[in-house]
């Protein structure tokens, strides 16, 4: 019975870390990514208050991926 739950606890935890950390440099890069291109298509131009708050959630990602990312790594 307890080997069972035991089991049973390491599948789902799989399933969890999988859903939570699953790539985390993936995620890291992606952010970058969309960061670098949102600033290129408006580098002759200044950002509208919509692409400001787009630009501050997309940082705001970027820190939380890479701290996972690093986190991870230890």
């Amino acid at each position: 019975m307890l080997k069972e739950k035991i089991k049973s606890l390491k599948e789902r935890l799989k399933i969890w870390n999988r859903k939570h950390f699953r790539d985390t440099l993936k995620k890291v890069k992606k952010n970058e990514a969309d960061l670098n291109k949102m600033e290129e298509e408006t580098i002759h131009r200044q950002f509208s208050p919509q692409e400001v708050l787009t630009k501050k959630q997309l940082q705001e990602a970027l820190w939380v991926a890479a701290q996972s990312h690093e986190s991870f790594l230890r």
